[in-house]
């Protein structure tokens, strides 16, 4: 069994950059999308024909079966269903599945989805994304999810408009760990160049060339296609922040600890990561690393 999408309203709640493009490709293919966040301006951007912009998650619920979450953090997403007006709060709701896209500590997702089953039938998923808004706004996205896997052949169909990778990893959680394995690998990628680039250039060598060549030689990577650019135009806004994105490596840590795991990368990665929030540095995106290592050598790598 798949959805009917054109049949079908859907709910979204939370629309910050990601949730946004997500839910703008869903308002293409499904018959309603009840969309939901506490900046009523992004919702109305959304306004179409086939919008509806909620009241709260509680209205959602008592209009969708499927609902999807893209929300910032672990707090936000228990307001957003067990708190007032929240998602399963109300006498009669529709709702059969949660799809949360958010990114979330796994051990509080866990607990998050037993505490959704202990107060009703409704089945909650994890489904973390990977990319960036523009890939969002493409439907370019990798979607990794964790849960029933009879609800997962039910909604994939539903997914495939928003990630064209969509990967069932396992029980409940398992989206979540899939995700910070796959993010600690791109930390670390991100680390090394920060650390490097600066002694490059205080070797001599010019930092466009320093981008071409690991933008298209053997170290090209999506961190380095990525990053590079706003860090030679010293751009450190208008990303994901690197205290946010600290989740993943969290996730990783505890990992290690109950397998008591050698990992010499991953605890250099999580030095450099907490060294520069350590130095004010945690609201700037990962590339902000790079500037405790040119504060130290002196130079800047720029255009």
């Amino acid at each position: 069994m798949t959805y009917n999408l054109q049949n079908k309203s859907i709910g979204f709640i939370g629309l910050g950059a990601m949730g946004h493009a997500m839910a703008n490709r869903l308002s293409t293919v499904v018959g309603q999308l009840c969309v939901y966040d506490i900046n009523t301006l992004t919702c109305q951007s959304l306004k179409s024909s086939n919008t509806l912009l909620a009241n709260s998650p509680a209205d959602i619920a008592t209009r969708c079966e499927l609902v999807f979450l893209c929300l910032p953090d672990e707090l936000v997403v228990e307001a957003v269903l067990f708190g007032d007006n929240g998602l399963l709060t109300s006498e009669s709701i529709a709702v059969t599945t949660i799809l949360d896209a958010s990114t979330l500590d796994v051990q509080r997702c866990c607990k998050i989805a037993n505490q959704v089953a202990a107060q009703s039938k409704v089945q909650y998923c994890d489904c973390p994304v990977s990319g960036l808004p523009a890939r969002a706004v493409t439907g370019d996205l990798s979607a990794m999810f964790g849960g029933d896997l009879n609800t997962f052949n039910t909604v994939k169909g539903c997914i495939e408009h928003v990630a064209s990778s969509v990967l069932y990893c396992g029980d409940v959680g398992k989206g979540q760990l899939t995700k910070a394995f796959n993010n600690v690998v791109y930390d670390i990628n991100i680390a090394a160049f920060c650390e490097l680039l600066p002694l490059a250039v205080k070797s001599g060598l010019e930092p466009g060339l320093l981008q071409n060549v690991l933008s298209n030689g053997s170290a090209k990577s999506f961190a380095s296609e990525h990053f590079l650019p706003r860090i030679l135009d010293r751009q450190f806004s208008d990303d994901f922040s690197l205290q946010n994105a600290y989740k993943d490596i969290t996730n990783i840590e505890v990992v290690k600890q109950n397998t008591q795991a050698s990992t010499p990368l991953f605890d250099a990665m999580q030095a450099h990561y907490e060294k520069t929030m350590d130095a004010g540095l945690g609201d700037e995106p990962k590339s902000a690393m790079i500037k405790l290592y040119e504060k130290a050598l002196g130079v800047i790598v720029q255009r």
